[in-house]
Order: C-alpha cells, then structure tokens, then sequence
C-alpha cells in the first residue's frame, strides 16, 4: 500500500497553492485542472460541479511521491445558499 494523494476544497485554490508551496516547499505539477462534467455532479452530489485547481508534489518523496490536490468548486456557494 501507498500514500498516493490528499485531497482539499479550499475558498481561494490559488491562495493555499502558494501558501503550501511558501511554507513547504511544495511544487506545482501542471496543468492547472478544470473539471466538470455528469461524472462530477455524480461524484460530488453538486449540479453543476465545476472544479479548478492543481496538484503539489509533496517534498521529500521525489517526482512519482504523494501530491496535495487543491481544489475550488464554483458551485459549492450556490448550492448551499438553497
């Protein structure tokens, strides 16, 4: 077994990307990701679903290590205002 991926929503993908690449010393995998899709609003139980965001490779584990996916739905603000 291995720790492949952590996943996490944030309000302001781009702000925690930075934050983590600042403070740990993550590093960007491009692309940036944008997801949508009957796939998604399956998956998440959001219509509409549309996620952006990237992934980090943790460091210390080398390129094929764990990543941080960071990621901000557009919907999530609309859906729970309801």
């Amino acid at each position: 077994m291995r720790f492949a991926h952590t996943n996490i929503i944030s309000n302001n993908w781009k702000e925690l990307v930075d934050f983590y690449i600042k403070v740990f010393q993550c590093v960007l995998v491009p692309p940036v990701r944008k997801q949508s899709g009957k796939w998604l609003e399956e998956g998440t139980g959001v219509v509409g679903a549309k996620l952006e965001g990237a992934h980090l490779l943790m460091p210390g584990y080398g390129v094929n290590g764990p990543t941080l996916e960071i990621y901000q739905n557009s919907e999530i603000e609309s859906q729970t205002a309801q």
